[in-house]
């Protein structure tokens, strides 16, 4: 008897870990309007329409947003961490960026939470387009289906980014 694996790159794929990642609708929607937001702005300011890709764990443990070489941004079990800029990062995350470092909040936090860090969030996904010429190394992990729920779920325009 052969075993049936679902497509993880599919939309019902991804709309069950974002649901299970984040069973709240109120805290979901907040979520995923910030995950939009990020590849819009990524796929807006980049120089070539593959800096970005957006991913949805096999293993059914995160969703996650990688612009150039850095993860800019994941959502967790009702976490998000979100990767800023700080020109004062004594040990930054990333060696591409020097002045990198993440933060981990509570997803029930992120509304009132990303105001204040939302600039330092925007710099940082600035610098991390400057790390690759072209695409980013994680194009092959791109998940359509997770841009397909996107648009499905926020009724908005969701760019795919092209590889070539």
């Amino acid at each position: 008897m052969s075993m049936s694996y679902p497509d993880f790159k599919s939309e019902s794929f991804a709309r069950m870990v974002v649901e299970r990642l984040l069973p709240e609708a109120r805290i979901r929607r907040a979520c995923m309007t910030l995950l939009a937001d990020s590849i819009l702005l990524a796929d807006d300011l980049g120089h070539s329409p593959g800096v970005w890709s957006a991913t949805v764990s096999r293993q059914k443990n995160f969703v996650r947003l990688n612009v150039g070489r850095l993860q800019v941004l994941a959502f967790y079990f009702g976490t998000v961490r979100l990767v800023l800029d700080n020109p004062e990062a004594k040990v930054p995350d990333y060696e591409s960026v020097p002045t990198s470092y993440s933060r981990e909040i509570e997803a029930k936090d992120l509304k009132r939470t990303y105001r204040t860090i939302a600039a330092a969030h925007r710099d940082l996904s600035e610098k991390a387009i400057d790390t690759v010429e072209s695409r980013t190394p994680f194009y092959a992990h791109c998940s359509l289906g997770l841009l397909q729920y996107l648009r499905t779920y926020l009724k908005r325009e969701i760019p795919n980014p092209i590889y070539d």
